[in-house]
């Protein structure tokens, strides 16, 4: 999870060669002094293509700056992070522990976990924070009662911990606010490093400056994953890679995968690369080798972690690698910025990161290959707030597509078509689809009509309001289930009916789903006797192949605003008949 921290001097260098094109808008809320940190959020924000405007609320001022928010909360604000650090929140857990009854230690819990409701309860009612992160409390190793403290059910370090505990219970109970787990931060860099007591006692700092820029950067990749931005594929070579050795030169036998060292170094990073399968992380091969040398070790070597089941993608052959991951992208259908490709040689990496810049490209040393696995869990870019039943499904459901395409080779675009088998489930959107629907809004580039991206919290905001209505498409056919593919958000206002979003997954596409998915809502709005559908389209760098959906669904211009389109007569018809469909109220 933690990279290695550049010194101040070299941050702030490196932060001047940088230019982010996104703002980001945060606001530090604390009852400690934590102005050290402007420098290494900037970075890491910067890094993350983030331009950061930051602002500070007043020292011990967190329920003042809450509750009267007109200066501080005026505007949007994309991030709040909240320091309440413990040393400053109640001084009698901090010097007078010892002494305390059990009564005493129970009330002291009770009132400092109503006044962290209170602060979540606050921030959930500001409707310009997007998102709060809170600090929960570190745990030091010099406690109350000694080395002991330890042992004890009652010691401080218990006491500390429970209070953990109660406030993820609290922050569940609010979708804007996350925790960021202290203990992380204070066990990566060791707690001499953590803390700077001659700061706190002089200008209530506990925090050494190493600490704030770990803090960072544990903030900005926690944020970037609970935006849905996560890469979606990681590309691997083969050879000094996902094995020790050449297998073209020392046959499947002879290279370095086992339980022992040293192939053990190389099954572990297979283990890690298996789990980010798990987590829905498409997993694809990128090799000068000969095919059947590779698929000979993926079939035969006894201790291979990964099998051909868990490739969705493969690039096994001569050509430059550069061109093989324009290939793997075009055949899964995804964004080359969407990659993450790895190898053993300086000139592989070197040649991707000149031609593809997109391409998120980074070597391993064969040298130190005990580091593969702990540098691959270190990497951020695959996090993701929440998984779906579709993350976890991903690989299948890119074998599948690679059936269909074969298929699809093979006979006419009708017969294709009645083939498949298609059946579309369609229903209003529940509370228990924000996630996935979230996750929709962020990733969804090719067919999204506007290209909005909402939060979960947004989402629930429309499930919930009765002027907006939220749909969900989902789809299987003969080759499995592709789960919730399509997400379309309605704005109702009186017998006008306003498309917001609409927008399908890539994989969808090009089998007449989309206009199932448009007639299946204007048949809803007929049923409601709504007389007219407007919908915009709002141009992207991705979503042009979409420009005249409207205007081939029966949409006029509107002459007065550009880009917006207008259905005056609304009929209810019935979708094309190689679909099944199973609608849901």
């Amino acid at each position: 999870m933690f990279k290695p921290i550049l010194p101040l001097p070299d941050m702030q260098a490196a932060l001047k060669q940088l230019t982010p094109t996104r703002e980001l808008n945060v606001t530090i809320l604390r009852n400690i002094t934590v102005e050290a940190v402007q420098v290494p959020l900037s970075y890491f924000a910067a890094s993350l293509d983030y331009k950061l405007n930051l602002k500070f609320g007043g020292l011990d001022q967190i329920y003042q700056d809450l509750a009267s928010n007109e200066v501080l909360f005026s505007g949007p604000t994309d991030l709040l992070w909240v320091f309440n650090h413990w040393l400053a929140l109640a001084d009698k857990l901090v010097n007078s522990f010892t002494s305390l009854t059990e009564e005493e230690k129970a009330r002291e819990a009770e009132f400092i976990l109503s006044q962290v409701a209170l602060v979540f309860d606050l921030i959930s009612n500001i409707s310009s924070i997007k998102m709060a992160f809170w600090n929960d409390f570190e745990i030091p190793n010099a406690m109350a009662f000694g080395i002991f403290d330890e042992d004890m059910c009652s010691g401080q370090q218990a006491y500390l911990r429970a209070l953990n505990q109660r406030i993820q219970k609290l922050a569940q109970a609010h979708p804007k606010v996350h925790i960021l787990q202290s203990d992380k931060v204070l066990k990566a860099i060791g707690e001499q490093q953590f803390f700077d007591w001659r700061y706190w006692y002089r200008a209530r700092a506990p925090m050494s400056r190493q600490a704030l820029s770990q803090f960072s950067q544990y903030l900005m990749n926690k944020y970037q994953a609970a935006q849905n931005q996560s890469k979606k594929c990681l590309v691997l070579d083969c050879d000094n890679t996902l094995w020790g050795g050449v297998v073209g030169e020392d046959g499947v036998s002879g290279l370095r995968l086992g339980l022992q060292y040293p192939g053990n170094e190389y099954r572990a990073f297979q283990c890690m690369i298996k789990s980010l399968s798990d987590r829905g992380v498409i997993i694809a091969l990128c090799s000068k080798n000969n095919q059947e040398d590779v698929w000979q070790v993926f079939e035969e070597h006894p201790d291979m972690v990964l099998r051909k089941e868990h490739i969705a993608a493969a690039r096994i052959n001569w050509q430059d690698k550069a061109s093989n991951l324009r290939e793997i992208a075009n055949e899964l259908n995804i964004g080359l910025d969407s990659m993450v490709f790895v190898d053993d040689s300086e000139f592989e990496v070197g040649l991707v990161q000149q031609q593809l810049p997109q391409v998120t490209a980074f070597r391993l040393d064969p040298t130190k290959a005990s580091l593969f696995a702990s540098e691959l869990a270190c990497f951020s870019g695959f996090d993701r707030a929440n998984l779906t039943s579709e993350d976890l499904s991903r690989t299948q459901m890119y074998q599948a597509q690679k059936q269909r395409q074969e298929l699809q080779e093979k006979v006419s675009p009708e017969r294709y078509l009645s083939s498949l088998n298609m059946q579309l489930r369609f229903h209003s959107a529940t509370e228990n689809d924000a996630v996935r629907l979230a996750q929709q809004t962020q990733k969804t580039n090719q067919f999204n009509l506007t290209c909005k991206r909402y939060s979960e919290p947004e989402l629930l905001e429309f499930i919930r309001h009765e002027d907006s209505w939220v749909f969900c498409l989902s789809v299987s056919d003969r080759f499995g289930d592709m789960g919730i593919v399509g997400c379309a958000i309605l704005l109702i206002k009186e017998q006008r009916v306003e498309i917001d979003s609409l927008l399908l997954s890539c994989r969808a596409l090009g089998r007449n789903i989309e206009c199932a998915f448009l007639q299946l809502l204007i048949n809803e709005c007929v049923t409601a006797k709504l007389s007219e559908m407007v919908a915009r389209y709002v141009p992207s760098a991705k979503n042009q192949q979409v420009a005249l959906f409207y205007p081939s669904q029966g949409f006029s211009a509107d002459p007065d605003v550009k880009n917006m389109y207008v259905k005056s007569r609304l009929d209810y018809l019935p979708i094309e008949d190689f679909f099944t469909l199973h609608k849901e109220t």
